[in-house]
Protein backbone atom coordinates (compact mmCIF):
# COMPACT_ATOMS: atom_id res chain seq x y z
CA UNK A 1 0.00 0.00 0.00
CA UNK A 2 1.45 3.42 -0.93
CA UNK A 3 2.08 6.33 1.35
CA UNK A 4 -0.83 8.15 -0.25
CA UNK A 5 -3.27 5.53 0.96
CA UNK A 6 -2.08 5.74 4.58
CA UNK A 7 -2.24 9.52 4.37
CA UNK A 8 -5.75 9.44 2.96
CA UNK A 9 -7.28 6.80 5.22
CA UNK A 10 -5.85 8.43 8.39
CA UNK A 11 -8.94 10.56 8.54
CA UNK A 12 -12.07 8.95 7.16
CA UNK A 13 -14.14 12.06 7.65
CA UNK A 14 -12.34 13.66 4.78
CA UNK A 15 -13.86 11.20 2.26
CA UNK A 16 -17.35 11.80 3.50
CA UNK A 17 -17.09 15.51 2.79
CA UNK A 18 -16.00 15.02 -0.80
CA UNK A 19 -18.48 15.16 -3.71
CA UNK A 20 -19.62 11.69 -4.93
CA UNK A 21 -17.88 11.95 -8.32
CA UNK A 22 -14.61 12.98 -6.69
CA UNK A 23 -14.94 10.23 -4.08
CA UNK A 24 -15.41 7.63 -6.82
CA UNK A 25 -12.37 8.89 -8.72
CA UNK A 26 -10.20 8.60 -5.63
CA UNK A 27 -11.45 5.12 -4.88
CA UNK A 28 -10.74 3.91 -8.41
CA UNK A 29 -7.25 5.36 -8.40
CA UNK A 30 -6.39 3.70 -5.09
CA UNK A 31 -7.78 0.25 -6.01
CA UNK A 32 -6.46 0.04 -9.54
CA UNK A 33 -4.02 -2.86 -9.80
CA UNK A 34 -2.47 -1.36 -12.89
CA UNK A 35 -1.26 1.77 -11.04
CA UNK A 36 1.97 1.74 -9.16
CA UNK A 37 2.26 3.08 -5.66
CA UNK A 38 4.10 6.12 -6.97
CA UNK A 39 1.38 6.81 -9.52
CA UNK A 40 -1.33 6.61 -6.87
CA UNK A 41 0.60 8.93 -4.59
CA UNK A 42 1.11 11.52 -7.31
CA UNK A 43 -2.49 11.34 -8.40
CA UNK A 44 -3.73 11.59 -4.85
CA UNK A 45 -1.72 14.75 -4.17
CA UNK A 46 -2.93 16.34 -7.37
CA UNK A 47 -6.49 15.77 -6.24
CA UNK A 48 -5.88 17.19 -2.76
CA UNK A 49 -4.76 20.45 -4.22
CA UNK A 50 -8.45 21.14 -4.62
CA UNK A 51 -8.72 22.38 -1.02
CA UNK A 52 -12.02 24.04 -1.63
CA UNK A 53 -13.54 20.58 -1.72
CA UNK A 54 -12.71 20.06 1.94
CA UNK A 55 -14.12 22.17 4.80
CA UNK A 56 -11.45 24.38 6.34
CA UNK A 57 -11.96 23.01 9.86
CA UNK A 58 -11.00 19.54 8.67
CA UNK A 59 -7.72 20.53 7.00
CA UNK A 60 -5.17 21.14 9.81
CA UNK A 61 -4.53 17.63 11.06
CA UNK A 62 -5.25 15.33 8.09
CA UNK A 63 -1.70 14.06 7.66
CA UNK A 64 1.92 14.74 8.44
CA UNK A 65 3.05 15.09 4.85
CA UNK A 66 0.32 17.46 3.70
CA UNK A 67 0.09 19.64 6.83
CA UNK A 68 3.80 19.76 7.84
CA UNK A 69 4.74 22.83 5.77
CA UNK A 70 1.70 24.79 6.97
CA UNK A 71 2.44 23.95 10.57
CA UNK A 72 6.07 25.06 10.29
CA UNK A 73 5.05 28.23 8.52
CA UNK A 74 2.57 29.09 11.26
CA UNK A 75 5.20 28.40 13.90
CA UNK A 76 7.62 30.76 12.16
CA UNK A 77 4.94 33.39 11.85
CA UNK A 78 4.13 33.06 15.55
CA UNK A 79 7.81 33.43 16.47
CA UNK A 80 8.21 36.50 14.28
CA UNK A 81 5.05 37.99 15.76
CA UNK A 82 6.44 37.32 19.25
CA UNK A 83 9.69 39.17 18.41
CA UNK A 84 7.74 42.11 17.00
CA UNK A 85 5.62 42.30 20.14
CA UNK A 86 8.69 42.15 22.39
CA UNK A 87 10.36 44.92 20.41
CA UNK A 88 7.26 47.09 20.65
CA UNK A 89 6.94 46.62 24.42
CA UNK A 90 10.65 47.18 25.06
CA UNK A 91 10.67 50.37 22.99
CA UNK A 92 7.74 51.69 24.98
CA UNK A 93 9.39 50.79 28.31
CA UNK A 94 12.66 52.47 27.35
CA UNK A 95 10.85 55.60 26.23
CA UNK A 96 9.00 55.75 29.55
CA UNK A 97 12.23 55.23 31.48
CA UNK A 98 13.85 58.19 29.70
CA UNK A 99 10.94 60.42 30.61
CA UNK A 100 11.20 59.43 34.27
CA UNK A 101 14.95 59.95 34.65
CA UNK A 102 14.53 63.60 35.53
CA UNK A 103 12.48 63.60 38.72
CA UNK A 104 10.89 60.15 39.03
CA UNK A 105 13.83 57.84 39.57
CA UNK A 106 11.84 55.30 41.58
CA UNK A 107 9.30 54.97 38.76
CA UNK A 108 12.11 54.74 36.21
CA UNK A 109 13.60 51.91 38.25
CA UNK A 110 10.34 49.95 38.25
CA UNK A 111 9.86 50.39 34.52
CA UNK A 112 13.42 49.39 33.63
CA UNK A 113 13.13 46.29 35.80
CA UNK A 114 10.05 45.29 33.85
CA UNK A 115 11.88 46.05 30.61
CA UNK A 116 14.59 43.59 31.66
CA UNK A 117 12.19 40.70 30.95
CA UNK A 118 11.70 41.71 27.33
CA UNK A 119 15.38 42.55 26.81
CA UNK A 120 16.28 39.04 27.98
CA UNK A 121 13.71 37.48 25.65
CA UNK A 122 15.02 39.45 22.69
CA UNK A 123 18.60 38.54 23.59
CA UNK A 124 17.63 34.90 23.07
CA UNK A 125 15.71 35.51 19.85
CA UNK A 126 18.56 34.94 17.37
CA UNK A 127 16.59 32.08 15.77
CA UNK A 128 13.20 33.76 15.87
CA UNK A 129 13.42 36.91 13.78
CA UNK A 130 14.70 38.17 10.47
CA UNK A 131 17.93 40.16 10.09
CA UNK A 132 16.22 43.53 10.40
CA UNK A 133 14.48 42.51 13.61
CA UNK A 134 17.68 41.08 15.06
CA UNK A 135 19.52 44.32 14.30
CA UNK A 136 16.72 46.27 15.93
CA UNK A 137 16.83 43.99 18.97
CA UNK A 138 20.56 44.50 19.42
CA UNK A 139 20.14 48.26 19.18
CA UNK A 140 17.40 48.22 21.83
CA UNK A 141 19.60 46.05 24.04
CA UNK A 142 22.34 48.68 23.83
CA UNK A 143 19.87 51.40 24.70
CA UNK A 144 18.55 49.36 27.61
CA UNK A 145 21.97 48.95 29.23
CA UNK A 146 22.85 52.60 28.61
CA UNK A 147 19.68 53.59 30.46
CA UNK A 148 20.56 51.19 33.29
CA UNK A 149 23.93 52.96 33.64
CA UNK A 150 22.27 56.37 33.52
CA UNK A 151 19.75 55.43 36.19
CA UNK A 152 22.42 53.96 38.47
CA UNK A 153 24.49 57.15 38.09
CA UNK A 154 21.51 59.39 38.89
CA UNK A 155 20.91 57.25 41.99
CA UNK A 156 24.60 57.65 42.93
CA UNK A 157 25.06 53.89 42.58
CA UNK A 158 28.12 53.68 40.38
CA UNK A 159 28.74 50.18 41.72
CA UNK A 160 25.63 49.08 39.81
CA UNK A 161 26.65 51.10 36.78
CA UNK A 162 29.97 49.23 36.72
CA UNK A 163 28.10 45.94 36.34
CA UNK A 164 26.38 47.20 33.21
CA UNK A 165 29.46 48.61 31.46
CA UNK A 166 30.70 45.24 30.05
CA UNK A 167 27.28 44.69 28.49
CA UNK A 168 27.51 47.90 26.49
CA UNK A 169 29.49 46.66 23.54
CA UNK A 170 30.23 48.25 20.20
CA UNK A 171 30.11 45.62 17.47
CA UNK A 172 32.67 46.50 14.84
CA UNK A 173 30.58 44.70 12.24
CA UNK A 174 27.66 47.04 12.85
CA UNK A 175 28.99 50.57 12.79
CA UNK A 176 26.72 52.86 14.76
CA UNK A 177 28.53 56.19 15.30
CA UNK A 178 25.52 57.89 16.89
CA UNK A 179 25.27 55.18 19.57
CA UNK A 180 29.00 55.36 20.23
CA UNK A 181 28.83 59.14 20.60
CA UNK A 182 25.88 58.87 22.99
CA UNK A 183 27.76 56.35 25.13
CA UNK A 184 30.89 58.54 25.19
CA UNK A 185 28.80 61.56 26.13
CA UNK A 186 27.21 59.64 29.02
CA UNK A 187 30.60 58.50 30.32
CA UNK A 188 31.87 62.09 30.04
CA UNK A 189 28.94 63.46 32.04
CA UNK A 190 29.50 60.84 34.73
CA UNK A 191 33.21 61.68 34.86
CA UNK A 192 32.62 65.41 35.06
CA UNK A 193 30.08 64.87 37.84
CA UNK A 194 32.67 62.90 39.80
CA UNK A 195 35.16 65.76 39.41
CA UNK A 196 32.59 68.16 40.85
CA UNK A 197 32.11 65.75 43.75
CA UNK A 198 35.89 65.63 44.38
CA UNK A 199 36.18 61.99 43.33
CA UNK A 200 39.14 62.13 40.92
CA UNK A 201 39.71 58.36 40.88
CA UNK A 202 36.14 57.64 39.72
CA UNK A 203 36.28 60.59 37.33
CA UNK A 204 39.46 59.27 35.73
CA UNK A 205 37.88 55.84 35.20
CA UNK A 206 34.77 57.12 33.41
CA UNK A 207 36.55 59.80 31.39
CA UNK A 208 39.09 57.22 30.20
CA UNK A 209 36.18 55.07 29.02
CA UNK A 210 34.72 58.02 27.13
CA UNK A 211 38.06 58.65 25.44
CA UNK A 212 38.36 54.97 24.53
CA UNK A 213 34.91 54.91 22.91
CA UNK A 214 35.64 58.02 20.83
CA UNK A 215 39.09 56.78 19.84
CA UNK A 216 37.56 53.56 18.48
CA UNK A 217 35.41 55.49 16.02
CA UNK A 218 36.12 57.19 12.73
CA UNK A 219 35.70 60.86 13.66
CA UNK A 220 34.51 61.66 10.14
CA UNK A 221 31.49 59.42 10.75
CA UNK A 222 30.54 61.20 13.99
CA UNK A 223 28.48 64.37 14.32
CA UNK A 224 29.89 67.88 14.11
CA UNK A 225 29.79 68.07 17.92
CA UNK A 226 32.08 65.08 18.37
CA UNK A 227 35.25 67.19 18.11
CA UNK A 228 34.10 69.40 20.97
CA UNK A 229 33.16 66.33 22.98
CA UNK A 230 36.60 64.84 22.45
CA UNK A 231 38.31 68.05 23.59
CA UNK A 232 36.08 68.22 26.66
CA UNK A 233 36.78 64.59 27.55
CA UNK A 234 40.55 64.99 27.25
CA UNK A 235 40.52 68.31 29.11
CA UNK A 236 38.51 66.87 32.01
CA UNK A 237 40.66 63.72 32.07
CA UNK A 238 43.80 65.82 32.45
CA UNK A 239 42.12 67.76 35.27
CA UNK A 240 41.22 64.52 37.03
CA UNK A 241 44.76 63.17 36.66
CA UNK A 242 46.17 66.41 38.04
CA UNK A 243 43.85 66.10 41.04
CA UNK A 244 45.02 62.54 41.62
CA UNK A 245 48.64 63.66 41.61
CA UNK A 246 51.57 61.30 41.64
CA UNK A 247 54.28 60.84 39.05
CA UNK A 248 52.39 58.22 37.02
CA UNK A 249 49.21 60.25 36.75
CA UNK A 250 51.06 63.46 35.89
CA UNK A 251 52.99 61.62 33.18
CA UNK A 252 49.68 60.42 31.69
CA UNK A 253 48.36 63.98 31.84
CA UNK A 254 51.35 65.27 29.89
CA UNK A 255 50.87 62.54 27.26
CA UNK A 256 47.20 63.39 26.79
CA UNK A 257 48.04 67.10 26.63
CA UNK A 258 50.54 66.35 23.87
CA UNK A 259 47.80 64.65 21.84
CA UNK A 260 45.42 67.51 22.51
CA UNK A 261 47.90 70.17 21.42
CA UNK A 262 48.42 68.51 18.04
CA UNK A 263 45.01 69.69 16.81
CA UNK A 264 43.83 72.16 19.44
CA UNK A 265 47.01 73.82 20.71
CA UNK A 266 45.69 77.31 20.00
CA UNK A 267 42.77 76.97 22.42
CA UNK A 268 42.83 78.87 25.69
CA UNK A 269 41.73 75.82 27.68
CA UNK A 270 44.65 73.80 26.32
CA UNK A 271 47.19 76.52 27.14
CA UNK A 272 45.78 76.80 30.65
CA UNK A 273 46.23 73.06 31.13
CA UNK A 274 49.91 73.45 30.28
CA UNK A 275 50.17 76.21 32.91
CA UNK A 276 48.47 73.95 35.46
CA UNK A 277 50.95 71.17 34.75
CA UNK A 278 53.87 73.59 34.98
CA UNK A 279 52.60 74.68 38.38
CA UNK A 280 52.84 71.13 39.73
CA UNK A 281 56.59 71.07 39.16
CA UNK A 282 58.37 73.10 41.87
CA UNK A 283 61.37 73.59 39.60
CA UNK A 284 59.64 74.29 36.32
CA UNK A 285 61.35 77.04 34.27
CA UNK A 286 59.63 80.34 34.97
CA UNK A 287 60.45 81.43 31.42
CA UNK A 288 58.33 78.56 29.99
CA UNK A 289 55.41 79.64 32.13
CA UNK A 290 55.93 83.27 31.10
CA UNK A 291 56.05 82.39 27.38
CA UNK A 292 52.74 80.53 27.52
CA UNK A 293 51.17 83.36 29.52
CA UNK A 294 52.42 85.99 27.08
CA UNK A 295 50.85 84.01 24.24
CA UNK A 296 47.57 83.89 26.14
CA UNK A 297 47.36 87.63 26.90
CA UNK A 298 48.23 88.51 23.29
CA UNK A 299 45.63 86.23 21.68
CA UNK A 300 42.83 85.60 24.17
CA UNK A 301 39.34 86.83 23.39
CA UNK A 302 38.72 89.62 25.85
CA UNK A 303 35.93 88.84 28.28
CA UNK A 304 35.57 89.51 31.99
CA UNK A 305 36.24 85.85 32.76
CA UNK A 306 39.32 85.63 30.53
CA UNK A 307 40.87 88.81 31.95
CA UNK A 308 40.38 87.46 35.48
CA UNK A 309 41.96 84.16 34.43
CA UNK A 310 44.98 85.94 32.97
CA UNK A 311 45.45 88.01 36.15
CA UNK A 312 45.14 84.86 38.25
CA UNK A 313 48.01 83.19 36.40
CA UNK A 314 50.06 86.37 36.50
CA UNK A 315 49.77 86.20 40.30
CA UNK A 316 51.06 82.61 40.15
CA UNK A 317 53.98 83.63 37.94
CA UNK A 318 54.83 86.39 40.39
CA UNK A 319 55.61 83.79 43.07
CA UNK A 320 58.43 82.54 40.82
CA UNK A 321 59.55 85.70 39.08
CA UNK A 322 58.07 89.14 39.82
CA UNK A 323 59.91 90.81 36.92
CA UNK A 324 58.42 88.40 34.40
CA UNK A 325 55.00 88.99 35.93
CA UNK A 326 55.55 92.73 35.42
CA UNK A 327 56.39 92.16 31.76
CA UNK A 328 53.16 90.20 31.19
CA UNK A 329 51.12 92.87 32.99
CA UNK A 330 52.61 95.57 30.77
CA UNK A 331 51.73 93.52 27.66
CA UNK A 332 48.16 93.03 28.86
CA UNK A 333 47.62 96.67 29.79
CA UNK A 334 49.32 98.39 26.83
CA UNK A 335 48.72 95.98 23.95
CA UNK A 336 45.26 94.66 24.78
CA UNK A 337 43.37 96.82 27.27
CA UNK A 338 44.38 100.42 26.64
CA UNK A 339 41.76 100.98 23.96
CA UNK A 340 38.85 98.81 25.13
CA UNK A 341 35.53 100.19 26.32
CA UNK A 342 35.46 98.00 29.44
CA UNK A 343 37.72 100.33 31.37
CA UNK A 344 37.50 98.33 34.57
CA UNK A 345 39.74 95.65 33.02
CA UNK A 346 42.53 98.16 32.53
CA UNK A 347 42.07 99.54 36.02
CA UNK A 348 42.33 96.08 37.59
CA UNK A 349 45.48 95.41 35.60
CA UNK A 350 46.93 98.80 36.58
CA UNK A 351 46.34 98.19 40.29
CA UNK A 352 47.84 94.69 40.01
CA UNK A 353 50.91 96.08 38.26
CA UNK A 354 51.45 98.79 40.88
CA UNK A 355 50.92 96.25 43.65
CA UNK A 356 53.49 93.93 42.08
CA UNK A 357 56.04 96.74 41.80
CA UNK A 358 55.53 98.13 45.28
CA UNK A 359 55.43 94.88 47.24
CA UNK A 360 58.13 92.78 45.58
CA UNK A 361 61.61 92.79 47.09
CA UNK A 362 62.91 91.47 43.78
CA UNK A 363 62.06 94.71 41.98
CA UNK A 364 64.53 97.27 43.34
CA UNK A 365 63.82 99.80 40.57
CA UNK A 366 60.16 100.14 41.50
CA UNK A 367 59.63 103.77 40.62
CA UNK A 368 61.58 103.57 37.39
CA UNK A 369 59.35 100.67 36.23
CA UNK A 370 56.22 102.54 37.27
CA UNK A 371 57.34 105.76 35.63
CA UNK A 372 58.06 104.06 32.29
CA UNK A 373 54.78 102.17 32.38
CA UNK A 374 52.61 105.18 33.27
CA UNK A 375 54.20 107.34 30.57
CA UNK A 376 53.54 104.68 27.95
CA UNK A 377 50.00 104.12 29.21
CA UNK A 378 49.23 107.82 29.14
CA UNK A 379 50.07 107.96 25.45
CA UNK A 380 47.68 105.09 24.66
CA UNK A 381 44.53 105.99 26.57
CA UNK A 382 42.22 108.88 25.93
CA UNK A 383 40.78 109.44 29.36
CA UNK A 384 41.66 109.40 33.04
CA UNK A 385 41.11 106.38 35.22
CA UNK A 386 38.26 106.40 37.75
CA UNK A 387 38.62 108.10 41.15
CA UNK A 388 38.46 104.79 43.00
CA UNK A 389 41.25 103.29 40.90
CA UNK A 390 43.30 106.45 41.30
CA UNK A 391 42.89 106.30 45.06
CA UNK A 392 43.92 102.65 45.18
CA UNK A 393 47.03 103.37 43.10
CA UNK A 394 47.98 106.32 45.32
CA UNK A 395 47.57 104.20 48.44
CA UNK A 396 49.92 101.55 47.05
CA UNK A 397 52.50 104.15 46.09
CA UNK A 398 52.13 105.84 49.45
CA UNK A 399 52.74 102.53 51.16
CA UNK A 400 55.90 101.94 49.08
CA UNK A 401 57.28 105.38 49.88
CA UNK A 402 56.46 105.36 53.58
CA UNK A 403 59.47 103.39 54.77
CA UNK A 404 62.09 105.14 52.65
CA UNK A 405 60.96 108.65 51.80
CA UNK A 406 58.39 110.20 54.17
CA UNK A 407 58.59 113.57 52.46
CA UNK A 408 57.75 112.06 49.09
CA UNK A 409 54.92 110.14 50.70
CA UNK A 410 53.55 113.41 52.00
CA UNK A 411 53.80 114.89 48.50
CA UNK A 412 51.80 111.99 47.10
CA UNK A 413 49.18 112.58 49.78
CA UNK A 414 48.96 116.29 48.89
CA UNK A 415 48.44 115.38 45.21
CA UNK A 416 45.35 113.33 46.10
CA UNK A 417 41.88 114.74 45.64
CA UNK A 418 40.23 116.19 48.71
CA UNK A 419 37.88 113.21 48.90
CA UNK A 420 40.73 110.72 48.82
CA UNK A 421 42.74 112.70 51.35
CA UNK A 422 39.85 112.51 53.81
CA UNK A 423 39.33 108.80 53.25
CA UNK A 424 39.99 106.96 56.56
CA UNK A 425 42.25 104.40 54.88
CA UNK A 426 44.48 107.15 53.45
CA UNK A 427 44.86 108.96 56.75
CA UNK A 428 45.42 105.73 58.65
CA UNK A 429 48.19 104.69 56.26
CA UNK A 430 49.88 108.10 56.42
CA UNK A 431 49.69 108.04 60.22
CA UNK A 432 51.44 104.63 60.25
CA UNK A 433 54.15 106.07 58.01
CA UNK A 434 54.64 108.94 60.46
CA UNK A 435 55.02 106.51 63.36
CA UNK A 436 57.40 104.24 61.46
CA UNK A 437 59.61 107.16 60.42
CA UNK A 438 59.21 108.90 63.78
CA UNK A 439 57.98 112.00 61.94
CA UNK A 440 56.43 113.92 64.84
CA UNK A 441 55.42 116.86 62.67
CA UNK A 442 53.48 114.64 60.23
CA UNK A 443 51.82 112.79 63.08
CA UNK A 444 50.69 116.00 64.81
CA UNK A 445 49.41 117.33 61.51
CA UNK A 446 47.26 114.27 60.94
CA UNK A 447 45.88 114.42 64.48
CA UNK A 448 44.95 118.05 64.01
CA UNK A 449 43.13 117.19 60.79
CA UNK A 450 41.09 114.56 62.58
CA UNK A 451 40.31 116.96 65.45
CA UNK A 452 39.21 119.67 63.05
CA UNK A 453 36.76 117.26 61.43
CA UNK A 454 35.04 116.79 64.76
Amino acid sequence: MGVGWAEFTSNGRRMRHLKPALRQEIHESLTSSQSSHLDRDAHLHSIFRLKDQVPAQDRPFTGVRSMGPDLHRREREDKVKSVVDDIRVLKSALRTTKQCLGRQLSLAERVIERAAIYEARLAGSEKRGNEEQLHHSRHLSQEYFVLRITLAWRQDRLDLAELMVPKVYLDSTEKDPSTAESIADLYYEIGRDQINKSRPAEATKWLARAQEVLSSQDLEELSSDSSELQVSVMHSLIKALISLGGQEHIAKAWNILGELELEHGDRLAVSLLRLDLYSLDPVYPAQDYCDVLQKIVRTVHLTDSNVKTALHHIHKLRTRNARMAHMVLVTLAIERLAGVEEYQWLEKTLITLIWNCTTSAELTDTFGLLSDFLETLQGNIGRAISPSATHAAQILILCALGGSDPQRARDVYLEMSGTNQKHPSTQYLLYKIALRCQDVELGIWLILIRLCKH
